[in-house]
């Protein structure tokens, strides 16, 4: 099954909610397999690629809390790996506006930076580009990996519009 990383928006009036009934949250996460759930965005394994990709693993300090929150505050009970994360409106705005001086080419340009390195969901290039099956898996990779980076940026284009905090988590 693998880990998967979930990046939700939260209105004031969810995160009081959740405030006040953290057992939702483990609901929720469990629920998105079966009800889409507005805000929620499940990345799936490609959680590790893209934050290789957008900040090489947290160098890149603002976004290095896209993916996994790194700045973040520790929220609500601990989950499968760790408490998740939860980014203020105020940094959920500087991470968005960082998300948004990045190219839509993003993933294609920096999937190399994969190569080699150890990522969740085995995603990178790992062999002869000009072998058509290894360039077949290259283009679903990056297709995959480039519409999850789009979904990420639109969530938080939302987010920051609205105010909204971020919770990030990994399961």
């Amino acid at each position: 099954m693998g880990m998967n990383g979930i990046v939700c928006r939260l209105s004031p009036k969810r995160l009081e909610l959740l405030r006040e009934e953290p057992s939702l949250l483990s609901e929720v996460i469990l629920e998105r397999h079966d009800t889409r759930i507005p805000g929620l965005l499940d990345l799936g394994k490609t959680w590790d690629a893209l934050d290789l990709m957008l900040s090489d693993r947290g160098s890149e300090k603002v976004l290095g809390d896209a993916v996994l929150g790194r700045s973040g505050s520790s929220f609500g009970p601990s989950m499968s790996f760790g408490r998740p994360r939860l980014l203020s409106p105020e940094r959920v705005g500087e991470v968005a506006r960082e998300l948004a001086v990045l190219g839509d080419d993003l993933v294609r340009e920096r999937y190399d930076r994969l190569r080699g390195k150890s990522v969740h969901g085995n995603f990178g290039p790992d062999g002869d580009e000009d072998d058509p099956e290894e360039g077949e898996e290259r283009e679903a990779e990056i297709e995959e990996l480039s519409r999850r980076y789009r979904e990420l940026r639109d969530l938080y284009a939302e987010a920051a519009s609205s105010g909204h905090s971020i919770l990030i988590v990994v399961v």
